[in-house]
């Protein structure tokens, strides 16, 4: 991964820990909204775990494209992921805090239909390339078949740990 990436996901992780520490210091100095910020924190804090979660689901499926197209794997380190699942725990703490489940069901159904475009862009690739041999075309098409898992592997586990890390705050505000 390269030093610029490694600096950038690191120094989001350490943005989201100060916060959780300004949470924890702003909330015993507000009046009825301490539950609220401890839960929040608590949900900041789980959804830093979620992408080792996610790598640790993946474990095992290796991304081995044919020659020529190793470009293709040089993306899936960048932060926006870490980013966009982070404000995704703290976007859906807020909705279940305040039982708007019609905003939950509506950020699932934006998100899911985001990712069936990105599939069908990953499917939509040609089938075959007939310039190259049929052994390449062979990994080329387990390459497409890996790709496409991962990719689900990572939103399904992802979106699903980020909504346990909500819940898990929503469990310590009403405690």
């Amino acid at each position: 991964m390269d030093f610029d990436l490694k600096l950038a996901r690191w120094g989001f992780r350490v943005v989201v820990v100060v916060c959780i520490v300004l949470i924890m210091w702003v909330a015993p100095r507000t009046y009825q909204t301490d539950e609220f910020l401890f839960g929040l924190a608590t949900t900041l804090a789980l959804s830093l775990l979620v992408p080792p979660l996610v790598t640790w689901a993946r474990y095992g499926w290796t991304l081995r494209p044919p020659s020529g197209l190793e470009f293709m794997t040089s993306g899936f380190a960048m932060p926006g992921p870490l980013m966009i699942g982070v404000l995704e725990a703290a976007v859906l703490y807020v909705v279940f805090w305040h039982a708007a489940w019609a905003v939950a069901g509506g950020w699932l159904v934006l998100k899911a239909a985001s990712q069936w475009a990105s599939w069908q862009h990953i499917m939509t690739l040609p089938d075959k390339v007939e310039s190259r041999p049929d052994e390449w075309n062979t990994a080329y098409l387990e390459f497409r078949w890996a790709w496409s898992s991962l990719q689900l592997v990572s939103f399904l586990f992802g979106t699903l740990a980020n909504i346990a890390a909500a819940l898990a705050g929503i469990m310590v505000a009403n405690k």
